[in-house]
């Protein structure tokens, strides 16, 4: 079993766990619900299936690790805007969580007692349908920041990203709420480190060609961890119980 364990009074540990979504699993079929398996059959590409799929097992999969249930036991419930959690009569631990995927790569943070958002992005040569997507989630200061920059722009956009959408998804709306009333760091790096941002706390990190945020309620401890079908075995030197 894994815990999440305070360290001091508004400081936590948050576990992130990186997913392979190429990984072969064999264990879908006593894993997923009745429910899942109907919103994956909704999906038209095989490959937006199988993503979902296996982010699905891999996210029950840890909360059985973290809850001592069985993955068919879990209860998801979905709050207004779509953001799910753990039914609130099996989550005797506080236990919130948060995925976020980008083509292969998916990442999972789990947190207690603290709501906590997570996005991943893989940085790609900005096209012409992203550009025009600037004013709708960059505040002017931002989009001014943006223009003067003359290289490493796709670094800089990405940075932004991921910071607005973390913190949306921790309130749990999305990008239902409008992104540019958030203003970002805009740092010359990815590497934010438990710093304020509009009430939340946010940490980024730049990963392979990957940029990654994610935003907390205090200040957190972020862990990263490799999800394998046999994690609970590979991973058992870590927060054991």
């Amino acid at each position: 079993m894994f815990k999440l364990s305070s360290t001091e009074k508004y400081r936590s540990e948050v576990h992130i766990w990186m997913v392979d979504l190429n990984m072969e699993v064999d264990e879908l079929p006593h894993f997923l619900s009745q429910d899942e398996w109907r919103r994956a059959e909704k999906y038209h590409h095989e490959k937006s299936r199988r993503t979902f799929l296996a982010c699905r097992y891999a996210l029950r999969k840890l909360l059985s690790s973290y809850t001592q249930l069985l993955p068919t036991e879990l209860e998801l419930v979905f709050n207004n805007h779509g953001k799910p959690a753990l039914s609130p009569h099996q989550n005797t631990i506080g236990l919130s969580f948060n995925l976020s995927h980008t083509d292969d790569l998916a990442c999972i943070a789990i947190a207690s007692h603290m709501e906590v958002g997570v996005d991943i992005e893989e940085v790609k040569l900005l096209s012409e349908e992203m550009e025009e997507m600037i004013p709708t989630f960059m505040n002017q200061q931002e989009i001014n920041k943006f223009r003067s920059i003359r290289s490493n722009r796709e670094l800089f956009f990405y940075h932004i990203w991921t910071q607005k959408e973390a913190v949306l998804k921790a309130m749990g709306t999305g990008l239902l709420s409008d992104p540019t009333v958030i203003k970002a760091h805009t740092t010359a790096h990815a590497a934010i480190r438990n710093l304020s941002l509009e009430g939340w706390v946010i940490n980024t990190y730049a990963i392979s060609s990957h940029i990654l945020a994610v935003c907390t309620k205090h200040e957190a401890q972020p862990l990263f961890f490799k999800f394998e079908r046999d994690f609970i075995q590979k991973h058992l030197l870590f927060h054991h119980s």
